[in-house]
């Protein structure tokens, strides 16, 4: 398959098939090229990503994800739902990672001061001192894999583009939860 930048505007021709046959509605070669090589990147660097935290850390790029966000909030403490709506999971795959990290003594549960019936996850000090070192790994692996390889204008309108789909997406109340 060529690339999106190979297939400039010859590809727009509006057939809206792919090599192998299959109808896109609408969709001419340079978008459909485009779509596949956006999905290629993001399983590569995700899949990249979190066998490096894993080597590293022995943290997943979820249990990274989660630990920053609690880094970032308030006392270091959220309630689960927000967890799970921050990360896009259903709350029982949240209570699994929430259960093995503490289990790690990265986090604890507490209840919430605020609403007894509410469970919050709290990072704890060994989980911030694990984080730092964690984050040093993350930014190191963005900055190889993801900002050196792009022009700063490149960098920018990757950004531009991943808001304006993740922000159509949340407010068109599409599903996320896996």
């Amino acid at each position: 398959m060529a690339s999106v930048e190979q297939a400039g505007d010859d590809a727009c021709n509006r057939t809206g098939h792919n090599e192998t046959g299959a109808t896109w509605a609408d969709a001419d070669d340079l978008e459909i090229l485009s779509w596949h090589g956006y999905l290629d990147t993001a399983i590569r660097a995700y899949h990249a990503l979190n066998r490096t935290l894993h080597t590293a850390h022995a943290l997943s790029l979820l249990d990274v994800i989660l630990l920053d966000f609690l880094m970032r909030s308030p006392d270091g403490a959220a309630r689960m739902g927000d967890l799970a709506q921050a990360v896009v999971l259903m709350p029982g795959r949240v209570t699994q990672q929430v259960r093995r990290l503490e289990g790690q003594g990265l986090l604890r549960r507490i209840a919430s001061e605020r609403d007894k019936r509410s469970v919050l996850a709290q990072i704890t000090p060994a989980g911030r001192a694990r984080m730092r070192l964690a984050l040093r790994t993350y930014a190191g692996w963005v900055r190889v894999h993801y900002l050196d390889p792009l022009s700063r204008r490149q960098v920018t309108a990757i950004g531009d583009s991943c808001r304006r789909i993740s922000t159509a997406l949340r407010e068109s109340g599409t599903p996320t939860g896996r």
